[in-house]
């Protein structure tokens, strides 16, 4: 994620890393490694325009605790300990209209539904709720990029990587949808279009490394009432997802796919059907 987030910190005067994860990631090294799994989100706040909201955090160590209070005022935790008392509202006026960058370790979850991860920990986010969160994100904010990371798959449980394929699929079709529907995603490039005067077009922006690029619809196409264009997200395999990382660039709905994520996103009137129906 701190490789990931650096040309969004260069982009954008201001970055706020929306953070799911049951580990704060706070630690300055772990077992001499300043770049360890255990220290993501500490690499991420050496920028100094970086701020944090962390949701499902249920692990943290006595260290990180110093530059934790240290850094409240750019550091909002919501700990899966409350969860029953989260307040959402909050949330979205933390959020709103802020630059954001998604990311997304899967032992956030609870170890129930997402076993497959190299440090499981009970107590976690289930489905639904986890989607709630994304949603209002999705809404209310310009989610620019995302990484889901850390899935380690168990040979012969395939629910639980087709979960993560179904997360990234969730993640670029809120996107899309929100994009879609003009529900106030700010986006520099976007007004918002009219659901029913959207039309699908397919065209791989490069065929070689399978990119499709999102179109930005003029204003003045919205305004008159036209039919537009957009070109949908495409990536290649959601059953066989192996790799531990999937980042997606989602600041001008692009995304290069080399990796083992198939069929993911579906037709346009699929995902607008699905979402409507939620």
């Amino acid at each position: 994620t701190p490789g990931c987030i650096y040309p969004f910190t260069k982009k954008y005067k201001n970055l706020c890393i929306l953070h799911f994860d049951a580990h704060a990631d706070l630690r300055d090294s772990y077992n001499g490694e300043k770049y360890s799994h255990a220290s993501a989100i500490r690499r991420c706040l050496d920028y100094k325009n970086v701020s944090l909201i962390s949701f499902g955090i249920r692990n943290i160590s006595k260290g990180e605790i110093p530059f934790l209070k240290k850094n409240s005022s750019r550091i909002k935790i919501f700990w899966a300990k409350d969860k029953e008392k989260w307040n959402l509202k909050m949330f979205k006026k933390f959020i709103k209209n802020k630059t954001v960058y998604l990311t997304f370790d899967v032992d956030a979850f609870d170890s129930s539904i997402m076993p497959a991860t190299g440090t499981p920990e009970p107590g976690g986010l289930l489905w639904d709720e986890t989607l709630k969160i994304i949603k209002i994100a999705m809404k209310n904010s310009k989610v620019v990029g995302a990484d889901v990371n850390e899935l380690a798959p168990i040979k012969g449980f395939n629910s639980y990587n087709f979960l993560v394929a179904k997360l990234v699929y969730k993640i670029l079709s809120y996107k899309f949808f929100y994009w879609v529907a003009g529900l106030k995603v700010l986006n520099n490039n976007l007004k918002g279009i009219n659901i029913i005067n959207a039309t699908k077009s397919l065209t791989p922006k490069s065929p070689k490394d399978n990119v499709t690029q999102g179109i930005p619809v003029p204003a003045k196409d919205i305004e008159k009432n036209k039919k537009v264009s957009t070109i949908e997200p495409k990536i290649d395999d959601a059953r066989g997802a192996t790799n531990h990382l999937f980042l997606l660039n989602l600041s001008n709905i692009w995304i290069s796919s080399n990796w083992a994520i198939k069929k993911a996103v579906p037709e346009p009137t699929a995902i607008l059907n699905e979402i409507k129906s939620e």
